[in-house]
C-alpha cells in the first residue's frame, strides 16, 4: 500500500496536467454525454405529450400521483448536486470527516418532514409553503414576503452555486469554456423544466440519483483500493503533509488538522466546533421542512404513505456522502498531496479550501 501511495504521489504533474487541459476525454465519453442530454430532453417531451399539463396540480405537483421511489430519488437529487461533490470532497481533503456530520444530521431531520410537516401541508391542501403561511396566518403580505425571500435566496445562493459547480465539472471533463458550460446547463435545465413540469423534473432527478450513486460508488471503490480501505485512509491521511513552500506555510495550511479524524471537535476549533451542530439543526429544519423545492416533492406524492416512504429512502441515501464523497476527497489528498494539499503561499492567503474544492474530484477522476 505504501509503495502504491508513494508512486502515485510522486506523479505530481498528472493532476496538474488534468486541470490545465481537462481529463482524458475520448469520443465515446463525448457520445455518452450527448446521449444523456438527448435523454433529458426526451423525458421532458414525454412528460409534456403523455400527461395533461393544463392544470396547476398536474404542472406544479405532477398530478399528485408520484410513488415513493420517485419522491425519495427526487428529494435526494434536489439536495445533493454538483456543489456537494465539489464542496464536500474539498472540505474532506482540507479538514477531514467532520463535514460529513451535516449529511448525517439531515438524515434525521428528513424524518420530521415526512411525519410532522407533510401531514399538515397535505391537510391544508396547499401547493406551496408561502400559500400555507397565508392560510395559517391569514396574511397575504406574509405570503408575498416569503415568496420574494425564497426566490432571492435561491437565485443568490443556491442556483448560482449549482450552475458554477456544474459548469466547473463540464469545464474539467470536456475542456469547454466556463461560460459556454454555464449556458448549456441553463438552456437544458430550463427546457425540460418548462416543458415537462414537475413530473419530468422528478423523473430526471431520480435518474440522476441513480447515476450519482453508482458513479460515486465506482470512484469510492477504486479510491479505497488504492489506500487500503478505511483503516489505510485513517493511517495515511494525517501524514499527507505538502512539501511545497517554506515551513511557515506548511504549518499554516499544508498539514491536515490534528482532529481531522474526529466528528465531534472542540468548541474553539476553527472548523466545525461542536456547538455549531445545534445551530445547524435550526437551518436543517428550515431547509428540509419548509423549503419549497423540498416540500414540493412530498406534496406531489400520491398519498401520505408514499411521501413518508420517499423520506425514508432519502434518510438512508444521506448516509452515503460520508463514504462516497468526503472520504474519497480525503484520499485525493493522500494520493496527490502536493496538488490537493495546496501549500502555495498566494492560495493559502485566499483560503486553502477554495483551491482544494476546485481540484479534488477532477484529480480523483483522473486516476
Amino acid at each position: 500500500m505504501a509503495t502504491t501511495i508513494s508512486a502515485l504521489a510522486d506523479n505530481t504533474t498528472a493532476p496538474a496536467d488534468v486541470l490545465a487541459r481537462g481529463t482524458r476525454v475520448t469520443s465515446p465519453d463525448i457520445a455518452v454525454v450527448f446521449l444523456y442530454l438527448l435523454l433529458t430532453m426526451g423525458i421532458a417531451l414525454w412528460s409534456m405529450l403523455r400527461h395533461n399539463q393544463s392544470s396547476a396540480s398536474s404542472y406544479f405537483l405532477a398530478g399528485r400521483n408520484m410513488n415513493w421511489v420517485l419522491v425519495g430519488g427526487s428529494l435526494f437529487s434536489s439536495n445533493i448536486g454538483s456543489e456537494h461533490f465539489v464542496g464536500l470532497a474539498g472540505s474532506g481533503a482540507a479538514t477531514g470527516i467532520a463535514v460529513g456530520g451535516f449529511e448525517w444530521n439531515a438524515s434525521l431531520i428528513v424524518v420530521l418532514l415526512g411525519w410532522l410537516f407533510v401531514p399538515v401541508y397535505l391537510a391544508a391542501g396547499v401547493y406551496t409553503v408561502p400559500e400555507y403561511l397565508e392560510k395559517r396566518f391569514k396574511s397575504t403580505r406574509l405570503r408575498v414576503y416569503a415568496t420574494v425571500l425564497a426566490l432571492l435566496m435561491y437565485i443568490l445562493t443556491k442556483i448560482s452555486v449549482d450552475v458554477y459547480a456544474g459548469a466547473l465539472f463540464i469545464q474539467q471533463a470536456l475542456d469547454w469554456n466556463l461560460f459556454l458550460s454555464v449556458a448549456v446547463l441553463i438552456i437544458i435545465t430550463g427546457f425540460f423544466t418548462l416543458t415537462g413540469g414537475l413530473r419530468a423534473v422528478m423523473v430526471m432527478d431520480t435518474m440522476q440519483t441513480v447515476l450519482m450513486v453508482v458513479g460515486a460508488i465506482v470512484v469510492a471503490i477504486r479510491s479505497f483500493h488504492e489506500v487500503g480501505g478505511i483503516p489505510g485512509l485513517f493511517e495515511e491521511y494525517p501524514k499527507a503533509v505538502t512539501s511545497i513552500g517554506n515551513q511557515t506555510i506548511i504549518d499554516k495550511c499544508g498539514k491536515p488538522p490534528p482532529d481531522a479524524l474526529h466528528m465531534i471537535r472542540g468548541a474553539n476549533t476553527p472548523d466545525f466546533p461542536w456547538p455549531g451542530f445545534f445551530g445547524i439543526l435550526i437551518a436543517s429544519v428550515w431547509y428540509w421542512c419548509a423549503d419549497q423545492v423540498i416540500v414540493q416533492r412530498c406534496l406531489a406524492a400520491e398519498s401520505l404513505s408514499h411521501a413518508k416512504g420517499g423520506c425514508v429512502v432519502t434518510m438512508f441515501l444521506k448516509i452515503l456522502p460520508m463514504f462516497l464523497i468526503v472520504m474519497p476527497g480525503m484520499i485525493s489528498r493522500v494520493l496527490y498531496t502536493d496538488t490537493v494539499g495546496c501549500a502555495d503561499p498566494a492560495i493559502c492567503q485566499q483560503g486553502v479550501r477554495v483551491a482544494q474544492d476546485a481540484v479534488t474530484l477532477p484529480t480523483l477522476n483522473w486516476f
